[in-house]
């Protein structure tokens, strides 16, 4: 008996409708679509790195403020020691100079020989002293503090009285008492210069204090103004390396704990939750992860709620389907397809007809065995295989 010819209605296989598809957004009605969200992008990383920029900036700011202050303060020191301590100097420098030209001038009115000559170095001391009045003006002037002006006046009053001296001088010399002028030149009136350079070398050399006092706190600015420059350098570099330090490993952080969850979820934990701290981008992409795990989840369970309705359908239909060959008198089997074929299912009536003991010993056989002529077996495979 050939088994294809009394089971022509049932070689063919049964065929199951596999529903395939991209899981999408579960709702309600269990259907997928496509949902649009409007996520809204917060910039809170970038405002913390300007925020740190800002801060440095602030404080080389402050740093360029304070080194120009500072510099200020420099050129006034020095525009200080220029126009009152080196004008006194050079002033008092040039009255010494009219003092000296003054006293040489009256020790030539006593040796003039005629009132012509004589009138011409009475006319030098006269030229000579105001030379030396606007000078003193200068000096009083220019000299700092109530010590240095009463020097000034001093001075200058010791100045102003040397003039009955001269005056003597030239009166004895003009009455032709000219041993007793040159006597009163030299004695008095050297004695009277000395005392006047004396004074004056006093002016100087207070002047040339105060200059020292200025390059000093010149000095000293200058000095400020490198630590300040330094130290604003050196906290603006630390505070920078340190605000990168922490923004960085915040941000990395973070990135970890998304990066976790996210080869978790490659592994299959769709159920799972990250909490990130902050108001910025990565608390939206965590937000975002959150939903999708959220939805992914939702979607494999829809997914394993179908699987299992299925299976349990598939179950009950082979059990129907077990029960009816079982108790039908007609013999059925199933097969793979291939030139000999290999026995999947039996029922008892099948066995029965082959004369076989049970379904054990006729699955070890082929099922071209079971034909009168097993060519008639390919020629049906054949014919499966082309449909």
């Amino acid at each position: 008996m050939n088994p294809d010819q009394s089971n022509k209605d049932l070689s063919k296989s049964n065929e199951q409708d596999i529903e395939s598809g991209q899981p999408g957004l579960k709702h309600s009605n269990d259907t997928t679509v496509n949902q649009k969200q409007n996520i809204t992008v917060k910039r809170g990383i970038g405002r913390k790195i300007f925020s740190g920029f800002g801060i440095v900036g602030l404080l080389l700011t402050g740093a360029i403020i304070i080194t120009l202050s500072s510099i200020d303060s420099l050129n006034k020191n020095i525009r200080l020691t220029y126009d009152h301590p080196l004008a006194v100097t050079r002033a008092s420098t040039l009255i010494k100079f009219e003092i000296v030209q003054m006293h040489r001038s009256m020790k030539d009115v006593t040796l003039a020989e005629t009132s012509e000559a004589r009138n011409e170095y009475i006319k030098l001391v006269d030229m000579n002293e105001k030379e030396a009045i606007q000078l003193f003006d200068i000096v009083h002037q220019q000299i700092l503090g109530d010590e240095g002006r009463e020097l000034s006046l001093n001075a200058y009053k010791a100045f102003l009285d040397w003039q009955p001296i001269r005056e003597r001088v030239i009166a004895l010399a003009e009455a032709g008492d000219y041993r007793e002028a040159q006597r009163i030149t030299q004695t008095e009136g050297d004695n009277y210069v000395e005392l006047l350079n004396a004074k004056v070398d006093k002016l100087i050399d207070y002047a040339a204090n105060k200059a020292q006092v200025f390059n000093a706190e010149s000095s000293n600015i200058a000095n400020r103004t490198w630590f300040t420059a330094l130290l604003t350098l050196s906290l603006s570099l630390f505070i920078g390396l340190v605000l990168t330090f922490i923004f960085t490993r915040d941000i990395t952080n973070r990135l970890a704990i998304i990066n976790a969850a996210a080869l978790k979820m490659t592994e299959g934990v769709l159920d799972q939750s990250i909490q990130i701290k902050g108001k910025d981008e990565l608390t939206t992409v965590a937000d975002s992860f959150n939903t999708m795990a959220s939805q992914l989840l939702q979607s494999y369970e829809a997914l394993e709620d179908k699987v299992e309705q299925r299976t349990r359908k598939l179950m009950e239909s082979e059990t129907k389907y077990s029960t009816l060959t079982e108790n039908l008198n007609v013999g059925i089997y199933r097969n793979t397809v291939g030139p000999t074929g290999k026995f999947i299912d039996i029922n008892s009536a099948f066995v029965k007809m082959f004369g076989y003991d049970s379904k054990v010993e006729i699955s070890q056989i082929n099922v071209s065995d079971l034909y009168q002529n097993p060519s008639d077996r390919t020629i049906y495979n054949n014919k499966m295989l082309k449909r």
